[in-house]
């Protein structure tokens, strides 16, 4: 009799999900209009049941969300905890800026097809809104570190504040923006940083002029 082997069910089962996150994705990258996303379309995309697609993300919102997972590991962007935890705190900085100039400047025309498709359809729409809010964690984690290194105690209102400030700089039209006019992507990575610095700058100086 056979024995059952947990972990190669679960080895399946991943392989699966990576299957149907990797067609949701070339799915919505590619698609002409909104109406192109649905469970049936990834399921023959990935070559899988439409029974196999709900099995693994549920419905039309896990898929799209699966997909930006997709998108975003190939791209080494799912997890920046190395570059926001480099030894010094200048240096995290301005690898994280250069991260997302970089992610940006490569993937521009198809990440601006898809904020397009986000403002005319509230599921895409409430996706993409999910995903940026996931850059206030690195951003949250940067200003910590710069305030410790000033040895500043930000407020929790002005901490806050400032990394709201922060994370709509790090949004896809500034940068972009930086793209268009700064000449280079280099240079556009050097204004970057610089703006962002100098944000951090100003958020501490005003707080460290209650200390």
């Amino acid at each position: 009799m056979p024995t059952y082997d947990s972990s190669q069910r679960k080895q399946a089962a991943e392989l699966t999900h990576a299957r149907v996150a990797q067609a949701a994705w070339e799915l919505l990258s590619q698609m002409k209009s909104p109406g192109d996303f649905s469970m049936s379309a990834v399921a023959e995309s990935a070559g899988v049941s439409r029974a196999t697609v709900f099995a693994c993300v549920v419905n039309k919102a896990g898929a799209i969300a699966a997909a930006f997972e997709y998108f975003s590991t190939v791209n080494d962007m799912a997890d920046l905890s190395a570059e926001v935890n480099l030894p010094r705190t200048a240096t995290a900085t301005r690898v994280y800026c250069d991260t997302f100039v970089d992610f940006y400047a490569e993937h521009r025309a198809v990440l601006s097809r898809v904020r397009a498709y986000a403002a005319l359809d509230d599921v895409i729409g409430e996706v993409v809104h999910s995903r940026e809010k996931r850059r206030r964690l690195g951003v949250g984690h940067l200003l910590a570190r710069h305030a410790r290194d000033a040895t500043i105690s930000l407020t929790p209102a002005k901490s806050k504040a400032a990394i709201d400030r922060l994370v709509a700089m790090f949004g896809f039209d500034l940068i972009c923006a930086l793209l268009d006019s700064a000449g280079s992507q280099s240079a556009a990575k050097r204004q970057f940083f610089g703006m962002i610095q100098t944000q951090i700058d100003a958020t501490l100086a005003i707080d460290g002029a209650f200390h």
